[in-house]
C-alpha cells in the first residue's frame, strides 16, 4: 500500500473505535486465508435481525420497493380502515390520488 492510501486508511480507521478495527482486521486476515470464511469486503444484507437498520440499508430497501409493493401496502390500510368503519371523504381515495399523480409524472417524462 502507497504512504498516499495508508494515511488515508490511518484516516478512516480513526473514526471507528480500536474493538472495531480490529474486529475488522480479524476478518480480512481470516478471509485472505480461507474465501470461505464471509467475505468483509460484501454489503451486509439489509435485515434488522442481522444489524441495525441504518440509512443505507433504508435507501435499498427503497430502491427495491416496487410501485406493485407501494399499491399492496396502500389496499391493504384503506381495508383496515374500511373494517373500522372509516370511509373515505372523497370519490377518489388516497391510493387513487397517489397512482393518479404517479400516472401523471410518468407522462411527463414520456412527453420530454
Amino acid at each position: 500500500m502507497s504512504k498516499r492510501h495508508q494515511a488515508i486508511a490511518d484516516q478512516l480507521s480513526e473514526t471507528f473505535s480500536k474493538e472495531t478495527v480490529k474486529k475488522w482486521e480479524r476478518m480480512v486476515k481470516c478471509w485472505n486465508k480461507d474465501k470461505s470464511a464471509p467475505n468483509p469486503y460484501a454489503e451486509p444484507q439489509c435485515s434488522t435481525l442481522q444489524h441495525p437498520l441504518t440509512l443505507e440499508c433504508m435507501l435499498k430497501m427503497y430502491l427495491a420497493t416496487t410501485l406493485q409493493d407501494v399499491r399492496l401496502q396502500f389496499a391493504k390500510e384503506e381495508a383496515v380502515q374500511a373494517a373500522r368503519g372509516v370511509l373515505p371523504k372523497h370519490k377518489t381515495t388516497l391510493t387513487g390520488f397517489f397512482f393518479a399523480a404517479f400516472e401523471i409524472e410518468e407522462q411527463q417524462y414520456v412527453l420530454i
